[in-house]
C-alpha cells in the first residue's frame, strides 16, 4: 500500500528563523527552499523533513491543524556515527541539550535537545547489538 515515508512535516512559527537553525546548526542539506511561500524540505538521511509555517498550511488545506509541539509526544530520531562529536559541535552552536549523552541499558548511546519550535530529537550511536 505505502511504499515509502515520503516526508515529515512539522509546523514553524518564523521560517527564517527555522530555516536557518535546520540549514547552519543542524547543517540539513536543503531539497527544496521556497522562501516567498515559507516552505522548504530539507533531507535527513533517506527522508525528508518539511517546514510548514500557518499560511503554508492554509495554502494546502483549510482544515489541516498541527499539534503544539509542546503538549506533543513525537520526536526525531537520528543515527549519527560519533555522538560524543556531534554533541559537542552542536553544543558549541548554541543548542541546549535536555539530555547530555549517555548509555542505554540496551547499549544504545543516545542524547536529546529540543529544536528553536520545541521538538526533541534524540541524536544516538546503533546499540551494541546491532
Amino acid at each position: 500500500m505505502f511504499n515509502k515515508l515520503a516526508a515529515i512535516g512539522i509546523k514553524v512559527k518564523d521560517f527564517n528563523k527555522a530555516i536557518t537553525f535546520y540549514k547552519e546548526v543542524l547543517e540539513l542539506p536543503v531539497h527544496i527552499e521556497d522562501k516567498e511561500n515559507q516552505f522548504a524540505e530539507l533531507v535527513v538521511g533517506n527522508s525528508l523533513l518539511a517546514l510548514l509555517t500557518e499560511a503554508t498550511l492554509k495554502d494546502m488545506s483549510e482544515n489541516l491543524k498541527f499539534v503544539n509541539p509542546d503538549e506533543s509526544t513525537f520526536l526525531f530520531a537520528v543515527e549519527v556515527d560519533n555522538l560524543k562529536e556531534i554533541y559537542c559541535t552542536l553544543s558549541e552552536k548554541g543548542v541546549n541539550f535536555i539530555q547530555k549523552p549517555k548509555s542505554t541499558p540496551w547499549g544504545q548511546k543516545v542524547a536529546y535537545f529540543r529544536d528553536i519550535e520545541g521538538y526533541v530529537w534524540e541524536i544516538s550511536e546503533p546499540s551494541l547489538e546491532q
